[in-house]
């Protein structure tokens, strides 16, 4: 019994160690196919990758090719030598024309060997290496032989041209990209010729498993004889697939043919180039040895190894592109893009926490950030990026369930996530607001203006914050360039209301007179708190509000003799117009009047202390005589206008009625001497005509100096006492 007992358990055992073994077995030879079979789809992709690489860099560069051979057609010394050739040394200096423009062709590509050109009618080849010589004399004529010069021929091929045609270095063959001149009645041929070297080290990458074929599928470039002989011998079959991507007799074909059909780029790998690991036979050695010394350790390492390596595969690969997934989300919400339907399973697949009471939208603006980053190379751009949008984001996320994304080069957008909504959570996104506006400042000198949004209740509402915060951002002219500028405290009529400019604007010409430069900056910064403080204040208001106070600075330059765009070589109104900042129109302005302040105290001393008692003396020693305005104010180096404003604020009367009024008084003095006739009187008053001083007598008096001297005659007979 015990026997039988033994033995069914030694079954048992066995019968259990076979089937674990060959469960191992079976295990290990399903994992090592499934790893042969992903390390193969691995590697046909990258091949895949690498074609699809190779192809797109040598479409640009064919593209790049056809681009100069387009400039050629459009070359006028070009045509016309094909089209009309004259004698050769007429021709010699439009031939260097055409020779300087092709070296320019040359030294704009580095791929770029030499440049031919045929000319039909008399059968010459102006070429870069060899200048000028007949077709047949020419070293590499087989460039022109095979396009037809028929006008349904093709415009331009390209032409598998071999080591024979050697000319930029020994042993260094060519490709030529052969082209009629012009595309329809041909007259002439260009050959482009390009290095075999360059194109398959730059273009290609050095791949030795490629071929370039031209639109005969005859090859053009190839690095790999076997590869090259594989398919001349199979061209036929490989070519006559539809197939992009197949397995043809062992080897794996990638195809790609140019949208004209003009090429041909193919890849051709050996099936040992796609297989991994040892040979069969090594491999069931490995097994067998494998599974009998270490079946345990081949199970440990199946569930302890290959399984956390699978999925640390997948962890990998998700984590590469989980930010840019995270960051295309983001964007998508903050620009209004229906991907609210699927949010929520977004949300869990990107590992992100969209949920809150409340949502915001902040978004950083870094003051002349593009020419900032033109003075430095692609390197620091790129790390001058990283370290401001990085600065953004971590103290973004350490403190706030935040998620940030670069919207231009210079805006950056945050969206916040609010559990809660008080005015502590006001107070600290403030305050974070700040240390990133002076952490950005201290470590790049970049001034940053930053707009908020309102808050929004739901996560559909995020792009019209989005919006907010970028409204918000066009008053930084009005709030400065380092400002923390709130949509909700924008001014609520942007257009309605007409501009109406302060009273106050009057006293400047006072504080110019002055010369005061502190009174005038304080009279422009009181004006503006008024107009910030009722919420008048916006973009265009400063635009016109500073317009309007240079016009009231240049009226009192004009009468001051002063002209602003000559004394500063510069239009000023456009110069004021090109600043963006209040503060920095402002700073102009002061700058203008300071300039004036100094023109005005350098002026040299004017006639009589140039005071109104010196005005007033000229006028009363010389009313009788030729005086007009213009001549006292040139006596007086004064402005006409000026002059005749301060006149009228010193006598309470303008200057013609002031002069009026002396003559007419002298000419009552005159009138009492009876031998003195009206003409007389006139001329000794300062008057031209008669006519005019009775004219102006009669305003004055109404009634006409004869009248006058014969009423006060009478009134003086009758005041005498009778005899």
């Amino acid at each position: 019994m015990t026997v039988l007992m033994n033995r069914l358990k030694d079954r048992t055992v066995f019968v259990l160690s076979l089937l674990l073994l060959l469960t191992s077995i079976g295990s290990f030879m399903l994992y090592d196919h499934i790893n042969r079979s992903e390390d193969a789809q691995e590697k046909k992709y990258t091949f895949e990758k690498n074609h699809e690489k190779a192809y797109s860099s040598l479409l640009l560069f064919t593209d790049k090719i056809q681009s100069l051979y387009r400039q050629v057609l459009m070359n006028r010394n070009v045509t016309e030598w094909l089209n009309r050739p004259g004698v050769l040394a007429a021709e010699m200096y439009r031939l260097s024309q055409i020779q300087s423009f092709f070296f320019e062709l040359i030294n704009s590509h580095s791929g770029i060997a030499s440049v031919y050109l045929h000319n039909k009618a008399n059968n010459m080849v102006l070429s870069t290496p060899f200048m000028l010589s007949e077709l047949e004399a020419f070293p590499n004529r087989r460039a022109f032989e095979r396009l037809p010069y028929s006008d349904d021929g093709p415009q331009w091929l390209w032409q598998p041209i071999g080591y024979e045609m050697q000319e930029y270095a020994a042993g260094s063959p060519v490709i030529s990209m052969i082209g009629g001149v012009p595309s329809r009645n041909k007259a002439g041929a260009v050959a482009i010729n390009l290095k075999a070297e360059y194109v398959a080290q730059s273009v290609m990458d050095g791949n030795d498993n490629l071929l370039w074929l031209d639109a005969d599928n005859r090859v053009l470039l190839s690095k790999n004889a076997e590869i090259e002989a594989f398919y001349k011998e199979h061209a036929a079959e490989l070519l006559g697939v539809k197939q992009s991507s197949f397995m043809f007799k062992d080897h794996l074909i990638i195809v790609s043919e140019s949208g004209d059909g003009g090429w041909k780029l193919l890849t051709v790998l050996p099936e040992p180039l796609l297989a991994s690991g040892p040979n069969g036979k090594a491999l069931y050695k490995y097994i067998v040895l494998v599974l009998a010394f270490a079946l345990g350790l081949l199970l440990f390492w199946y569930f302890r190894y290959y399984r956390p390596r699978q999925e640390l595969r997948h962890q990998v690969e998700l984590g590469r592109n989980l930010d840019d997934l995270r960051s295309g989300l983001i964007a998508d919400l903050l620009n209004g893009k229906p991907v609210l339907a699927e949010l929520e399973n977004k949300t869990k697949q990107y590992q992100i926490d969209l949920k809150g009471e409340a949502y915001q939208v902040i978004v950083f603006q870094i003051d002349n950030y593009y020419n900032f980053l033109l003075s430095k190379s692609n390197s620091e751009r790129f790390f001058l990026n990283k370290i401001i949008f990085n600065a953004v984001k971590w103290t973004f996320v350490l403190r706030f369930n935040a998620y940030i994304v670069s919207a231009t080069p210079e805006n950056i957008a945050v969206l916040l996530c609010h559990p809660t909504t008080d005015a502590a959570a006001a107070v600290k996104l403030e305050e974070t607001i700040r240390y990133i506006q002076e952490d950005i400042r201290s470590n790049c000198g970049l001034t940053v203006c930053t707009g908020i949004s309102e808050t929004a209740g739901d996560i559909s509402q995020v792009h019209a914050c989005y919006t907010h915060a970028l409204l918000a951002l066009d008053y930084k002219s009005v709030y400065g360039k380092h400002a923390i500028i709130y949509y909700d405290q924008l001014p609520v009529s942007r257009s309605e209301s007409p501009l109406r400019f302060p009273k106050e604007l009057y006293k400047l010409n006072d504080c110019l007179k002055e010369g005061s430069l502190s009174k005038i900056e304080e009279l422009l910064d009181r004006m503006l708190s008024g107009l910030m403080a009722h919420h008048q204040l916006t973009p265009e208001w400063i635009h016109a509000f500073f317009a309007h106070v240079l016009s009231t600075i240049m009226k009192f330059a004009l009468e001051r003799r002063i002209d602003l765009n000559r004394y500063f070589k510069e239009d000023v109104f456009i110069t004021l117009y090109g600043y963006e900042f209040w503060e920095d129109k402002k700073s102009y302005i002061l700058s203008i009047c300071s300039a004036m302040i100094r023109h005005e105290e350098s002026r040299p001393e004017e006639p009589g202390g140039a005071n109104g008692k010196a005005i007033i003396e000229y006028i009363d020693k010389h009313f009788d005589k030729p005086i007009s305005l213009n001549i006292l104010a040139d006596k007086l180096s004064m402005s006409p206008s000026y002059l005749s404003v301060y006149i009228k604020n010193q006598l309470g009367m303008g200057f013609v009625e002031y002069i009026s009024y002396l003559r007419i008084q002298k000419a009552v003095k005159l009138l009492d001497n009876e031998e003195m006739t009206i003409q007389h009187i006139a001329e000794q008053c300062g008057y031209d005509t008669v006519h005019t001083f009775i004219r102006q007598f009669k305003k004055l008096h109404q009634m006409p100096p004869n009248e006058y001297r014969m009423r006060k005659k009478r009134q003086n007979m009758q005041s005498q006492p009778a005899p």
